[in-house]
């Protein structure tokens, strides 16, 4: 029987007189919390920084060990009543790693964890909201670690301890000489020196010691955490023998006015103790819950205040002292709240309230039942709910007199938080067991095994008798099916009919030839079986079509398709021997020759008769066409084909790259759209002169020429003539004289006459850089020192020309000027002297040469352009002034005639 349990709860408040309580915080590396109890404002503290890392077993003589971590105590440190804490206990390291809450680390040794440097030790502090590094109100420093360093004495310093305004510095071995500064009131402590290149020590920051300087055998120490964190030692990289780092500095503590710290107090790990007042009255709330939905709450507090203000779910208020709430809701369910005076001072006191919701039971469902069946199964009284409701049925036992369904209800016992439940029995009647008939079977066929549950909207198990179907023998068996014990269903039986096999039929094949194809034998015989009762036998064939590659009779095997009760057939088929017909074959024909007949007898004995497709030879369209030969129906000949060829007649086109030029021309003639196959043959005037598709000719007679090009495909030629396809001329004769035949004068005209023959037009290079188109044209030249070429260019029609060219010389006599004084004094005129030619002369004989008055040559030059300057010999000595003879020697232009002139020169100073 399921029993109403009821919960109280209580908020208790005790009462004390001025009775003072303490709660501890131990170590947990974690951040804890501390709720200020009511009518409490003010805290006594008791705080105590983490020692700094470093193993007092340590096995090496004088090595250091960690700082101690400092202790703050406070008398009055003002909180307020429901204040929550933030409480952080330092940790005292044991390896590298800094203590929890702000030790700095030092530095693990690989090769020899004995030479490792330890972590700070961290501080403890606490926190007011938002709890952020600024809203500690008390701070207890923890000590520095111990630097790294071999085994000899003093070489492992010892952390500086946990200090109070200033955490203490750091040792030093005998080579960095010091540790790490201490944390002060406004900065970290500074970083160790290094010894050597060893790397320093790391300053502390607000909260947080710095990290020992670096070295794998001799690292410094980390500083302490603190209101500001120590400095860690600075590293020792001397050598791989004796040497060692810094000790850790330690961290500063901070607390209010009036409280008091101890230096180097803690060993281990910190501490933090909280001792407080609590006030002088305390109640008790409670509530005889928990309940169910439309019960009535009941809320009561203990009597010691003088007023009472009750809040509590969906917005309930009350100042009755203990409060009802009728008809609860699952809204009211929850914490109610009672404020009451605490003997000077308001404080609260809670309770919680539960408000069920009922539950539903839940029972196994009872199996239908057959109608009038004995019942075996009972209604039970106890639901499958954990815990389980008890509780009555209504009716309190199954019936089963009539057919049907019926519900019961489930009332649970008084004082159970549930509802009622309800469960629907069904009574069925008794029925007649039914199956799908099992259709008829062949004998001898695989027989179904016979159904093993029935097709009634219940199925029905049970046995068969005789147990399984026997196909040995034709005829019609019956089955009786006894259903099993405890089922509404009355035995059934089924009558199964075997048949005997029937033999198909098919009528005979018609004429089969070889190789005729897709000859398909039906697949659907022209009797039935009594099995199929009116359809006729279907099945397939070994082959589905008749095999004619060669004659002969074959036996093909008829195979039923299931259930039709027929046997299989063996069927003769006879496959006639092909006659392939023999044709003369009809040779190959030109385009638009007379179209020949196909014959429509074969050439066989006896032959054999046809029609050919198509039908007859269209000689007007050239190609490779086939007509087949298809034998009249039962001669079993084969179809035949013939290929009848017929070549085109392409009358060949052709192009020139040049119709006219001079004689000889080279002509590159083209065929347009040569014919693959076909031959070329090339002829001019009726003479051959090559064959291909292109020809590259040279034609050497002037006039007009007729091109002829034949086409030879297979014996059907063409040709086509393009008559003065090509025109040519001869090249023309130029000639012309000139009157006079030459110039005696600079200034003179010239009458041109042309002689030239097969010319119509001209062009006359006149040497001036002057022309003419004229025929005989009369040309002024004008100021002519120089033998003149005179050219003619003579053209026919189509541009063939001929080149003749004629000198014209000048004949005249020599101009020239030759000084008879010059004054080589130095200034910017006359300087040289020489001899000054105009026209007549030939440059290439000339000389000339002065003499002194004993007839030595002084100077000379065979240089028509050379002048002198009045000096003599190599050194170009200055001869004296005074009078010179001078001598030249030249040849006239046109005749080679040889002159010397000679004079006297005064050359003046």
């Amino acid at each position: 029987m399921i029993k109403k349990i009821i919960f109280s709860l209580f908020s208790l408040s005790t009462l004390f007189t001025q009775a003072q309580q303490s709660v501890t915080f131990n170590y947990t590396g974690a951040v804890q919390t501390w709720t200020v109890p009511p009518c409490v404002f003010t805290i006594q503290v008791d705080i105590r920084g983490a020692k700094g890392g470093g193993i007092l077993a340590n096995p090496f003589i004088g090595s250091g060990q960690g700082g101690n971590g400092a202790r703050v105590q406070h008398p009055s440190i003002a909180v307020t009543p429901g204040q929550v804490l933030e409480i952080r206990v330092g940790g005292n390291p044991t390896g590298p790693a800094g203590g929890w809450n702000g030790g700095g680390n030092g530095h693990a040794a690989p090769s020899n964890p004995q030479n490792e440097s330890k972590g700070g030790g961290g501080a403890s502090d606490i926190r007011i909201p938002p709890y952020a590094m600024t809203n500690r109100i008390v701070v207890a420093g923890g000590g520095g670690g111990r630097a790294g360093g071999s085994g000899q004495t003093n070489y492992q310093a010892t952390g500086g301890q946990g200090g109070c305004a200033t955490g203490q510095i750091g040792t030093g071995s005998p080579f960095t000489g010091t540790g790490g500064g201490g944390g002060t009131q406004t900065a970290g402590g500074n970083g160790g020196p290094p010894w050597g290149g060893g790397q320093p020590g790391f300053a502390g920051t607000l909260g947080t010691g710095g990290n020992g300087g670096f070295y794998a055998t001799a690292a410094g120490g980390g500083g302490g955490g603190g209101y500001y964190g120590g400095g860690g030692g600075g590293g020792d990289n001397c050598c791989a023998g004796a040497n060692g780092g810094g000790g850790g500095g330690g961290g500063s503590s901070f607390y209010p006015a009036g409280g008091t710290c101890t230096q180097g107090f803690q060993t281990g790990h910190g501490q933090v103790v909280i001792t407080y007042t609590a006030g002088s009255t305390s109640i008790t709330v409670s509530n005889n819950g928990p309940y169910c939905v439309g019960d009535q709450i009941t809320l009561t507090a203990t009597n010691g205040s003088p007023t009472y203000a009750w809040t509590g779910p969906n917005g309930f208020t009350s100042n009755l002292q203990n409060p009802t709430i009728p008809n609860a809701t699952a809204a009211a369910a929850g914490a109610y709240i009672v404020t009451y005076d605490a003997g000077g001072c308001i404080s609260t006191a809670t309770t919680t309230v539960v408000v069920n919701i009922p539950v539903v039971p839940t029972f196994n469902q009872i199996s239908p039942i057959c109608e009038d069946a004995i019942v075996t199964a009972t209604l039970t009284t106890m639901s499958t709910n954990v815990p389980a409701i008890q509780g009555t049925w209504n009716p309190n036992f199954i019936n089963t007199a009539n057919s049907g369904t019926t519900t019961y209800t489930f009332t649970p016992n008084a004082g159970i938080c549930a509802t009622q439940a309800t469960m629907n029995i069904q009574i069925l009647p008794n029925e007649q067991s039914t199956f799908n008939q099992i259709p008829d079977l062949c004998i001898n066929a695989a027989a179904p095994a016979l159904p093993a549950t029935s097709t009634n909207n219940i199925p029905y198990t049970g046995t068969w008798s005789p147990a399984t179907i026997s196909t040995n023998t034709a005829g019609t068996f019956t089955y009786t099916f006894t259903p099993t014990a405890g089922q509404c269903a009355f035995p059934a039986t089924m009558d199964i009919v075997v048949h005997a096999l029937t033999t198909p039929q098919f009528n005979p094949m018609g004429q089969i030839c070889q190789y005729m194809t897709n000859v398909v034998i039906p697949t659907t015989a022209i009797n039935t079986s009594s099995y199929l009762g009116g359809p006729l036998i279907t099945g397939t064939w070994n082959s589905p079509t008749v095999i004619t590659n060669a004659p002969g009779t074959v036996n093909y095997t008829f195979t039923p398709a299931p259930n039709q009760c027929a046997s299989t057939l063996t069927f003769p088929i006879t496959v006639d021997p092909l006659t392939v017909p023999q044709f003369t074959q009809i040779p190959q024909l030109c385009q638009d020759d007379a179209n020949p007949i196909f014959p429509t007898t074969s050439n066989n004995v006896p032959g054999i008769t046809g029609s050919w497709t198509p039908p007859t030879i269209d000689t007007s369209v050239p190609g490779i066409l086939t007509h087949t030969f298809f034998p009249d129906p039962g001669q079993c000949g084969d179809t035949v084909d013939m290929t009848i060829t017929i070549v085109p007649a392409v009358p060949p086109t052709f192009i020139a790259d040049t119709l006219s030029g001079c004689n000889p021309l080279l002509v590159n003639l083209s065929t347009i759209g040569a014919v693959q196959g076909a031959v070329y043959t090339w002829y001019w005037g009726g003479t051959q002169i090559g064959q291909g598709n292109n020809l590259s000719y040279t034609f050497d007679a002037s006039g007009y020429h007729d091109i002829t090009l034949e086409y030879n495909l297979l014996g059907c030629i063409e040709t086509t003539t393009y008559n003065d396809y090509i025109y040519m001329e001869s090249y023309p004769d130029a000639s012309f004289a000139a009157l006079p035949g030459a110039l005696t004068e600079s200034t003179m005209p010239i009458q041109f006459v042309n002689n030239s023959v097969g010319a119509i037009t001209y062009l006359w290079d006149f040497d001036d850089n002057t022309t003419s188109t004229e025929e005989n044209p009369n040309h002024m030249y004008v100021g002519v020192s120089e033998n003149l070429l005179i050219t003619l260019t003579a053209y026919t029609s189509l541009g063939c020309s001929d080149v003749y060219q004629l000198n014209l010389p000048v004949i005249a006599e020599p101009i020239y000027y030759v000084p008879n004084t010059f004054t080589p004094d130095e200034d910017e005129h006359n300087q040289t002297w020489q001899a000054i030619f105009t026209t007549g002369f030939d440059p290439h004989a000339f000389h000339l040469a002065v003499y002194n008055r004993w007839g030595e040559i002084i100077w000379e030059t065979q240089d028509a352009t050379q002048s002198w300057d009045g000096t003599y010999g190599p050194d170009a000595l200055k001869v004296p002034a005074g009078m010179y003879t001078w001598k030249l020697q030249f040849e006239t232009k046109e005749n080679d005639y040889r002159k010397i002139v000679t004079g006297h020169l005064n050359l003046i100073r």
